[in-house]
């Protein structure tokens, strides 16, 4: 396979429907299952809405232009994930793309109140109090977590308000 080079925007080449499609299929797999079968990394500094679901934008790209182009599939490290290669192609197209926060905060979040409540984990992310849109825990090994979200997905998770097991 012959690399493309540094520049290259898969995202410029992609209609609507081609994201459309992506998307489709994404919806029919986990996010695990889709970067597996993708040869792809968690990128999360970009989502892409659709419904009530977020999907990484660029495994979304990278899954349209390979669906589109059989025989000339790329990979992730093909092309960057930044707001030029990623997230401009797909809100031009009308697509709704969240940009995440990176940088962790331990500690109070300027401008929210403690008890504070959010509609969804989109609104939650956008505050910067939670960032992952999926993920219940935020955070690495290095620096540990600096957010945790207990949604009532697992019958064994106790809150305790202080303590969560």
């Amino acid at each position: 396979m012959v690399r493309p080079p540094s520049s290259f925007k898969p995202a410029s080449d992609l209609t609507r429907d081609d994201v459309e499609r992506a998307l489709q299929i994404a919806s029919q797999k986990t996010a695990t299952e889709l970067r597996d079968e993708l040869g792809a990394f968690p990128a999360f500094k970009y989502q892409i809405c659709h419904g009530s679901e977020f999907y990484d934008a660029k495994v979304i790209v990278q899954l349209a232009w390979n669906v589109r182009n059989p025989g000339r599939e790329i990979t992730a490290s093909d092309f960057r994930g930044s707001r030029e290669h990623v997230a401009e192609p797909l809100r031009a197209l009308g697509f709704d793309v969240l940009e995440i926060a990176t940088q962790r905060t331990f500690g109070p979040i300027a401008g929210v109140r403690v008890g504070e409540t959010f509609g969804d984990r989109k609104a939650l992310s956008r505050s910067g109090i939670h960032r992952p849109l999926q993920a219940g825990i935020s955070g690495n090994a290095a620096d540990g977590a600096d957010s945790i979200v207990v949604s009532g997905g697992y019958v064994d998770d106790q809150d305790f308000g202080d303590r969560i097991i």
